[in-house]
Order: C-alpha cells, then structure tokens, then sequence
C-alpha cells in the first residue's frame, strides 16, 4: 500500500504513556501512512512496549547516543518517504480523524506549508480547550508574543521544510524557531477543531521549560527587533508574555499597552482576526492583574476601542466580583 503520511514520534523514557499514544495513532481512519518512531537511549522499557504492536506501519529507528528533541525529528524527516509529515508526542493522544482531516485541507489548500490545529490540554486536576489564531497573518502576529501553534499538532511539507534546512538542533524552543526561520517563506494555518490532547506531565520538558524565563524572553525580543524593528524592554516583553507586571504601576502598564498598539500598527490593514488578538491581549492583561481601576481612570489607555471591549472589562471584572464574594 502507498503511503501519503509519515508520522514522526520521537521517544525517551515513555513506557507510562507510550502505549496509549502508539495506538491513537494505529486507529485512525487514514490508513495510508507509515508511523516513524525514533527512540533515545531510554532506560525503562519504552522500547519492549514498542516491539509489541506488530503492525507493518511501525518504523522503529534506534539512536546510538542521546540528543535532543530537534536531532530526533530531523532523524525521522530524512527517514520518510512522504512529503507529508505528521509530528507525534509520545505521551499524547490523537483523535482517529486527525490525519484525515489534516491530510485533506493540505491537499485542498496547496498554499499552506504548516497546519496545526487547536488542542486539549490535560492535568491530573483539570482538562481545558486550548485555542489558537487561524489565518496566516494571524498566527504571525501573535508569534510577537506567543508561540501561536502546538507543535505536537501540526502536520508539514517536506518540500516546503527544505527552504529552511528543517529543525535547528541548538535552538532552545525547537517549535518557535521553525516558525521563525519560516516566518518570510512559509504559510501557516490553524484547524479550529481539536485533534490533539496534550499530557501536561509534572517531569515534561514543556514543564521543565517555564524555568527558562529569561531565554524565552530574549526569544520574543529578538523577534520583534527583526520581524518588527522594535526593541521592547525585558519588563514589558514580561507582561505581554505571562500576562503579569513585574511592577505594578501606571507607568508599566502604559507602555505595555502602548507597545501592543505599536505591534498592532506595524501590520498593513489589519484583519478582524488581528483585532480581536489584540482586544484578547489587552483583557488577559486587564484582567489577571490588580490594577483594573487604574485603566478605568485612565480612559485614553484603551487607544478608542470599541464600546463592546469596555462591556466586556466591566462584565467580567463583576463575575470575578461576584465569584470572589459568593
């Protein structure tokens, strides 16, 4: 049978989630695709679990010595043989339609480089939906400020990838450094449908990474100062990440405000999308912060938002009222 997809999974330590996510995989409705898994020096027994499907899609790949996340995902690229690839978590499940669904709007779309999609987020308390910009203008926008694609959900190009000579294997944060070095040469595109659930691990390397705040800062940093021509001060590339003010002060919050106006008029004729990103922006910060009433008594900070984004401050500032005092 031809295959269409080649799924990359790269492994270490993963005998507790291994199984579960290998058999999402094995029962999706798209059948014409070979499933790569690239497995580190583990020291349980991922690899005995792995040697348990016997399934002829199943492509195991051994390193000889331990790298990183970025080396195995190239390792896996230069293995397949398809043009479309599939990234995979070992510790995360898929829905049985993701790569259906994927594989489809890329055939349909043959301008779209990148897909992702939003996805399900899951911790031993609790479980949520996680979002993410749609359009291409849209994702690139918010890379000001986020990392606007899960990793563990996109589906790519081979050919496309090329341009770009694939992952960099010395970046810290693999994902946004691909979308990056792509950000002049590649379209990316979010599914709004969840297709991922991602395992939120206390010893993840997604949870390891949070210790790397200053990193992550100069991450954001420098892409403004390129992509933007905007050199923003640690502080306020701060609070535009994590929501939270370092200082809590009028003079902070100004000029946080003032720079997403900046980001936002750096873009030719923004899209409604765009403007809702920044409104959603400018609320996050509003409203996990204690200094509400200051922008209150500070109208001319709202840069003449619509009346709607004032209604929707008020709104949920009196749910939190309502909440805290129940």
């Amino acid at each position: 049978m031809k295959k269409y997809v080649s799924v990359i999974l790269p492994a270490y330590n993963s005998e507790k989630f291994i199984k579960r996510s290998i058999q999402s995989i094995l029962d999706q409705t798209f059948k014409k695709y070979e499933l790569i898994i690239v497995l580190d020096k583990s020291k349980d027994k991922t690899k005995e679990i792995i040697e348990s499907f016997k399934d002829q899609r199943i492509k195991l790949i051994e390193k000889k010595r331990k790298t990183n996340l970025a080396d195995a995902l190239n390792l896996g690229i230069s293995k397949s043989r398809t043009n479309f690839i599939a990234r995979a978590d070992s510790d995360d499940i898929y829905s049985r339609y993701r790569i259906e669904k994927q594989f489809n709007f890329l055939k349909q779309n043959k301008n779209i480089d990148i897909l992702g999609s939003a996805v399900k987020v899951k911790t031993k308390k609790i479980s949520f939906n996680l979002s993410f910009p749609i359009t291409d203008e849209a994702i690139k926008w918010a890379m000001s400020y986020s990392c606007p694609m899960a990793h563990p959900s996109i589906m790519f190009r081979k050919n496309s990838l090329k341009k770009i000579k694939f992952y960099n294997p010395n970046a810290v944060y693999e994902d946004y450094d691909l979308y990056f070095r792509g950000f002049k040469y590649l379209c990316y595109h979010n599914l709004p449908s969840t297709y991922t659930t991602i395992i939120d691990r206390e010893d993840s390397l997604y949870k390891k990474s949070f210790e790397f705040i200053d990193c992550e800062i100069k991450t954001y940093q420098n892409f403004n100062k390129k992509i933007n021509s905007l050199n923003i001060p640690k502080n306020i590339m701060y609070a535009l990440i994590y929501k939270k003010f370092k200082n809590k002060n009028i003079k902070s919050i100004t000029k946080t405000l003032l720079t997403i106006e900046k980001i936002y008029n750096k873009k030719d004729n923004p899209s409604k999308e765009i403007k809702n990103l920044k409104i959603s922006l400018i609320t996050d910060i509003l409203l996990k912060n204690m200094e509400i009433f200051l922008y209150l008594k500070k109208f001319n900070l709202f840069f003449k938002l619509n009346k709607f984004f004032v209604i929707k401050i008020l709104f949920d500032l009196f749910k939190k009222y309502v909440k805290k005092n129940l």
